[in-house]
């Protein structure tokens, strides 16, 4: 917006005629793309904390599987091993 644009209390705007429109027309917008801009940066974000819930679920997984299955497969194989001594 020009310096020389501007709105006094009592006349209104005192520029050329059509400028304050377009000044009012640029700043919407300028606004529009700028709302356009944070909904692209919410849905964004939200796609990264799905993301990011999803490889933490996947990490737990991970982890119980490997401290409750792996010791317990190791436990269910010693027992079979006995087993087969105990038969012989």
């Amino acid at each position: 917006m020009a310096d020389h644009c501007t709105t006094r209390a009592f006349d209104g705007c005192c520029c050329d005629p059509g400028e304050c429109q377009s000044a009012s027309a640029r700043l919407a917008e300028i606004n529009l793309k700028i709302k356009t801009v944070e909904a692209k940066r919410r849905a964004g974000m939200a796609l990264l904390t799905y993301g990011a819930s999803l490889c933490i679920v996947l990490a737990l997984i991970s982890l119980s599987f490997v401290f409750i299955a792996v010791p317990e497969s190791k436990k269910l194989a010693r027992a079979n091993q006995e087993n087969v001594y105990v038969q012989r």
